[in-house]
């Protein structure tokens, strides 16, 4: 059972099966590396394979079954039970297990979603319009601080950073329109 992000690296063993139930998606491991992002906000599960096979499935809709090649990615909305399917650069999608995290043309939604979870920060937005910006980006080593001056000096934003005195609380970063 997965809720959340894991990287797997499965070899084939017809005699012990190898499942990721999220939610109601099943992805069978036919042998494989494969990266599965299942946060439950997000309201979908996205399986990105680098190699080998995966099988999907659906504990609920029988008739649902898709194997998956190399090289792409699948994403199973859970509220219209509809899956997309995508060839894309999957090793993006993992780059998070070497510790780096990599946008490309990214809405800026989800690049605050991956940040406020991978810095464990509050991300407050305060214009509506920053949602319309694009990013594109690689990180790796950069601190928070860091990271936040880079989307400034890209997008038309603005970020001001609140540490709390509280150190139990999470800094909090306010999100505005230049």
């Amino acid at each position: 059972m997965l809720n959340g992000e894991a990287f797997f690296k499965v070899a084939p063993n017809k005699k012990l099966p190898f499942n990721v139930h999220c939610n109601d998606v099943v992805v069978s491991v036919l042998g494989t590396a494969f990266n599965v992002n299942a946060y439950p906000e997000t309201e979908k599960v996205s399986i990105a394979l680098e190699s080998g096979q995966v099988e999907l499935s659906h504990t609920q809709i029988k008739s649902f079954r898709y194997t998956m090649k190399p090289g792409e990615l699948a994403v199973y909305n859970l509220l219209s039970n509809a899956i997309q399917v995508n060839n894309t650069d999957v090793s993006r999608y993992a780059s998070w297990k070497d510790g780096q995290l990599i946008f490309r043309n990214e809405p800026i939604k989800t690049v605050f979603e991956k940040l406020e979870r991978w810095y464990n920060i509050h991300i407050e937005v305060i214009d509506e319009k920053v949602y319309e910006s694009i990013f594109t980006g690689t990180f790796q080593n950069e601190s928070y601080e860091q990271i936040f001056k880079l989307i400034e000096y890209s997008c038309p934003i603005g970020c001001r950073i609140q540490h709390k005195s509280d150190s139990a609380s999470l800094p909090k970063i306010i999100i505005s329109r230049k």
